[in-house]
């Protein structure tokens, strides 16, 4: 305990006690109804992270004004009648010591009309084109009016819905970022122009809403210390006007960066060292007084435990690190680091979030299934195989374990992990690991009896005779027999590249430009390996999410050596050389050492056909990428229900 003493020791935010320095920070998921209500589900999510003693939680953006309403199913503050949720919600945490704080949000210039059903409204017709470019309307002094009431009105029904503190929205582009920031605000009259104009739609936004609120309630503003585009607000900028709502009033800040056009520093991948924005929480906290709340990849107890004993920041936010273990504290205070289920920053819950669909977790699939999927002991104990030791088949193994059935594991390799045993090579691709590590960890714990390096054949399986059968084989790289010249000795795959079973050459192509090809280029070229890229589709990283994308294709762009075709194909490969094809045109590539064939992958589903033609064991299931090649969001979730299942 001793161990993380500024993590744990209790802070204060106004006259407002918080009994720890770690908060899960506001994070969108898809999870109100179309009004903007709390369900029950977001209820039962957030307990689960208040029983682990997390000491605020901030929700999401809570959209004040169905106009400036961000996403579809987003939280909303914009009537009196969502206030009986929110009540739900900030009562079921308070019973916990955990301080609820909303976060007020218009979308402004980042809305998009097929969500809102409004042409979006901002200080400038400057369209988000991240969001859709759509043109706003110029809001007129009225409308600014309007908008100001609406911060005030739906601050009122924050505290009447028991909310502790109220954050105002002002990054990430939303409607204060937007008047503040000379990128968006565009203005000529007194509500833009000059610094002081361009400060005067927030300070009164900031003065309606502390008049309705009074002055002992706590008010705080999160920030984009910088917009990180061209012409946009620079961290020295944002300090300045921090340092003029201090001098109102001003009981906290929330630093966070970027806006839409500069995602990527919203959300950081795995492509960013943790704590990336700990910089500029620090920098905040060299001009101002009070208390500062950091955020930015925050995944580890013992980081944040750093920053806060380094003075940059007061205040930890780690939304992502909740969402993926809502125990992260707990099992940290209590030594369990290796049971930690570590966030990796994958991005799928926010590609979730930007595709309108419901939010959930790649390491966790009982994120916001918390009631459904809590795990039981199985009224039958049973004697449960499980082949294959990759995501899939560790989740079913685990979880069935843990519900008291007997369970065996095989895996025909010398170690678990599956796919994520090469997904997880190269420079920026570490952090898939975390996936496969948590995973063994609990694999081992719950008492799973495993077998490495044991290929089981259907004999073994009728040996053994055991009452459950549950196949998780996975996929290989799918490698065409067809292809004139494919068994050349010049011929490998992604995996033997990746695990470094294939001596890497020095002028490679790769045949295929999405998410597997890609990681293969990298990989080859941080080992000095010329790579050209060959890909029929018109566009390289399409199965990327958005924000991987303007992060990776960048870097593929500025690789000096990596090419990329598009629109071609390898017809033939000879001793050095391969014939690509091209909108009918072929040319022959030469001085080639590596042909790496990185696009399909095939489904290792012979023992289950096996199983089905046998038929002397029925109880068995195919599960996995060895049903149908998916994302890990998917063969996870599908495993974690298997062991619920059975």
């Amino acid at each position: 305990m001793g161990e993380f003493k500024k993590l744990l020791e209790p802070g204060f935010i106004k006259n407002l006690k918080i009994k720890n320095r770690t908060s899960m920070g506001p994070m969108e998921k898809q999870w109100g109804d179309r009004l903007g209500n709390v369900t029950q589900f977001y209820i039962d999510y957030m307990v689960e992270r208040a029983k682990n003693d997390v000491g605020m939680i901030t929700m999401e953006s809570t959209f004040i004004d169905p106009v400036g309403r961000g996403n579809i199913y987003q939280l909303g503050l914009w009537d009196d009648s969502n206030i009986a949720s929110h009540r739900r919600l900030t009562d079921a945490l308070h019973e916990y010591g955990t301080i609820a704080v909303t976060e007020l949000q218009h979308s402004s210039r980042t809305g998009a009309t097929y969500k809102t059903g409004f042409q979006p409204a901002a200080p400038s017709a400057v369209p988000c084109e991240v969001s859709g470019g759509y043109i706003p309307r110029v809001m007129t002094i009225d409308d600014i009016k309007d908008c100001i009431e609406k911060y005030a009105a739906a601050a009122r029904r924050a505290r009447e819905a028991g909310y502790d503190m109220v954050t105002l929205h002002g990054a990430h582009g939303y409607i204060l970022n937007s008047f503040l920031s000379p990128f968006s605000n565009k203005r000529t009259d007194e509500y833009g122009g000059s610094l002081e104009n361009r400060y005067r739609f927030g300070t009164e936004v900031y003065q309606a809403v502390r008049a309705e609120l009074g002055e002992d309630y706590p008010l705080g503003y999160r920030i984009s210390a910088d917009e990180f585009v061209e012409g946009g607000l620079t961290l020295e900028d944002t300090r300045a006007f921090m340092k003029h709502l201090e001098g109102m009033g001003l009981d906290y800040v929330d630093v966070s960066s970027g806006i839409y056009e500069s995602a990527p520093m919203i959300i950081h991948t795995m492509d960013f060292a943790p704590g990336g924005l700990l910089p500029y929480a620090a920098g905040m906290k060299e001009v101002l007084e009070i208390p500062v709340i950091a955020t930015g990849r925050l995944n580890d107890m013992r980081f944040a435990e750093q920053a806060l004993e380094r003075n940059e920041c007061d205040y930890v936010h780690m939304l992502r690190a909740f969402h993926a273990d809502p125990e992260i504290l707990t099992k940290t205070l209590r030594g369990d680091i290796e049971d930690i289920n570590m966030c990796m920053a994958c991005n799928k819950c926010i590609d979730l979030m930007f595709g309108d669909r419901r939010v959930s977790c790649v390491v966790n699939p009982s994120a916001g299934r918390e009631r459904e999927m809590a795990i039981k002991p199985a009224a039958h104990k049973k004697s449960v195989m499980v082949v294959g030791g990759g995501l899939a088949g560790m989740e079913t193994a685990r979880i069935a374990a843990q519900r008291g059935h007997k369970v065996s594991l095989y895996e025909k390799e010398d170690e678990l992990g599956g796919a994520v045993r090469w997904a997880s090579k190269g420079q920026y691709r570490e952090e898939w690991w975390q996936a496969a590590r948590y995973r063994i960890h609990s694999v081992n714990a719950s008492g799973v009896d495993v077998h490495l390096g044991q290929e089981m054949t259907l004999a073994d399986i009728k040996a053994a005779n055991p009452d459950v059968v549950i196949l998780a084989t996975g996929t290989k790289p799918f490698v065409p027999p067809y292809l004139p010249g494919v068994n050349k000795p010049i011929v490998t795959d992604y995996t033997k590249v990746l695990l470094g079973e294939t001596k890497v050459g020095k002028n490679a192509v790769v045949i295929g430009g999405q998410n597997i090809g890609l990681a293969t280029a990298e990989f080859l070229s941080e080992h000095g390996c010329k790579c050209t890229v060959i890909d029929d589709a018109d566009a390289i990283g399409t199965d990327l999410g958005g924000i991987k994308q303007m992060v990776v294709l960048p870097r593929i762009e500025g690789d000096e050596n990596i090419t990329v075709r598009l629109n071609s194909n390898v017809e033939r490969i000879g001793d050095d050389w391969a014939e690509v094809q091209c909108k009918g045109e072929s040319e022959i590539l030469e001085g080639i050492d590596m042909v790496v064939f990185a696009w399909n992958r095939d489904m290792v589903r012979h023992l289950a056909d096996e199983m089905a033609v046998d038929g002397t064991l029925e109880n068995f299931r195919l599960i996995g990428d060895a049903a149908w090649p998916r994302e890990p969001i998917e063969v996870i979730y599908e495993g974690a229900m298997a062991g619920r299942q059975i």
